[in-house]
């Protein structure tokens, strides 16, 4: 029993702090930090690749744009706080990013 406790204990420790998708979202987050404001769509996507998902955001929606954005979204580490993300505006150009912290 004390056996299987600890499996799954350090099975979850691996996961959260040492697994794939802990590097693949550290990856990310460092990728991110060379797309810049002002980039286009495929400049951004030649540095990050193909996100995870995309979705439009509509002005009054509780966002903080006055236009319609569309956000491309990447796998963050399990315990990050925040998405890794970038934000496009209506002329697919950069207008924002989120570094998953």
């Amino acid at each position: 029993m004390v056996l299987g406790i600890l499996a799954v204990a350090g099975f979850i420790y691996y996961t959260l702090t040492t697994g794939p998708q802990v590097y693949e979202g550290m990856h990310n987050s460092e990728k991110l930090r060379q797309v810049k404001i002002g980039m286009t769509r495929q400049q951004a996507i030649t540095i990050m690749g193909p996100p995870l998902s995309k979705r439009v955001l509509l002005p009054g929606l509780g966002g903080a744009y006055n236009t319609p954005v569309t956000i491309y979204n990447y796998r963050t580490s399990p315990l990050a706080s925040d998405a890794i993300a970038f934000v496009l505006d209506p002329d697919s150009i950069v207008v924002g990013t989120s570094h998953g912290k």
